[in-house]
């Protein structure tokens, strides 16, 4: 049935007997509203059509247009146009106000952009460690022959742990270390007694002797020089008297240390005790002179002596009812070492220090009164340290 209406109504006819349009077709078409916009939609004649009036906010059915063909007079059939509905756009992406209400700020915390990964390619170094510093070698160094000090040859005897309290700031970290005891006496009591009697031993001979305490002058030279000691055990069982030089020794220094072993043990028959070398003794500070100032020089032939243990009841015997065995076994040593080696030839030459890595990088080693090594200089007056 068709009804001819005002314009609300959801179709538009045609009456029978009128002359058609130009138009095939009249179109009207109904546009759907946003129920946001608030605004009424549009019929085909221009009028506004309105909402239904149902309560709970629902949206109007849309209305169904139809219209009628040039023919409809004869007809009068209504043909029905398809509702064209318009959905609305999404709406834009949130802000970021919004974000940062819905993902608020961590405090103290740094987010890395990201970084599109390339196809095929690995995903980029997080935190990668900085390169390490690069390391050079210390080319060889030359020390230069000393000058022969005037007078008569000379000797330094160093009391073990005596005059801690005067040790120089670069030692101040060995200042508590007071030495071992036994039966009463005093590790520096015992090494101050027996220097003395060697010192008047080689006086006989007519040696300089120097009686040095446990700081030694920065560079001292001498035609050799000795650190005497008494050694400790806890335990009381080990025995045995030894002796070393240091890792960078000159080329009498193993001289030095045969001749003391021999001759020492030829006086007092107590026994070697060889493999009780430590690496304290060999890396002993008094002639560690890459390291520190206060120590004898480079080309002075140097070794430490550690008479027997004060912990053992046998060594003890020997010790303080022999010690004139004691210091005559260690001047014997020493005087065999001066025949042996002619005077001046420990400072006939200049050392060369092989090549090593510094202790830090462009900084060479505290202590070292030397000079890079000319490779152009004559290889004649040199000796290179083992």
């Amino acid at each position: 049935m068709v009804m001819a209406g005002p314009p609300r109504t959801s179709g538009t006819l045609r009456a029978p007997g009128k002359k058609a349009p130009t138009l095939t077709r009249l179109v009207a078409i109904t546009a759907l509203v946003a129920s946001a916009c608030g605004s009424a939609p549009m019929a085909a004649d221009g009028n506004a059509t309105g909402h239904s009036g149902h309560s709970g906010g629902q949206r109007a059915s849309l209305p169904v247009v139809a219209e009628l063909s040039a023919d409809a007079g004869q007809s009068g059939a209504l043909e029905s146009i398809q509702p064209q509905v318009v959905i609305p756009a999404p709406p834009a992406s949130p802000p970021t106000a919004l974000l940062d209400q819905v993902i608020p700020a961590l405090p103290n915390v740094l987010l890395a952009p990201e970084v599109p990964e390339a196809p095929g390619l690995p995903a980029p170094l997080v935190d990668a460690p900085p390169p390490a510093p690069v390391v050079t070698a210390r080319p060889p160094i030359r020390i230069p022959k000393p000058v022969i000090p005037a007078g008569p040859r000379r000797v330094g005897i160093q009391v073990g742990h005596w005059r801690n309290d005067e040790l120089p700031e670069e030692l101040r970290r060995i200042e508590g270390q007071t030495g071992t005891s036994g039966g009463g006496v005093s590790e520096w009591q015992l090494n101050l007694d027996v220097a003395n009697r060697v010192a008047a031993l080689l006086r006989g001979h007519g040696y300089a002797v120097d009686i040095l305490p446990a700081a030694v002058p920065p560079g001292y030279l001498a035609d050799a020089f000795i650190s005497l000691h008494a050694d400790g055990d806890p335990g009381g069982g080990s025995r045995g008297y030894k002796a070393a030089h240091g890792s960078r020794r000159g080329p009498y220094e193993g001289q030095l240390v045969r001749s003391l072993v021999e001759e020492y043990g030829r006086a007092t028959g107590l026994p070697h005790d060889e493999d009780g070398v430590t690496r304290n003794m060999l890396g002993y500070y008094a002639f560690a002179w890459s390291r520190f100032q206060h120590t004898v020089a480079a080309h002075t032939p140097s070794a430490i002596f550690e008479m027997g243990f004060l912990t053992s009841a046998a060594d003890r015997t020997v010790l303080l009812q022999r010690i004139d065995a004691v210091a005559s076994g260690i001047a014997n040593g020493v005087l065999r070492f001066l025949d042996e080696v002619p005077a001046g030839a420990a400072f006939a030459e200049d050392l060369i220090v092989p090549a090593t890595q510094p202790r830090s990088p462009g900084q060479p080693a505290p202590g070292t009164p030397s000079s890079p090594v000319n490779p152009n200089a004559p290889a004649a007056g040199v000796r290179t340290l083992g």
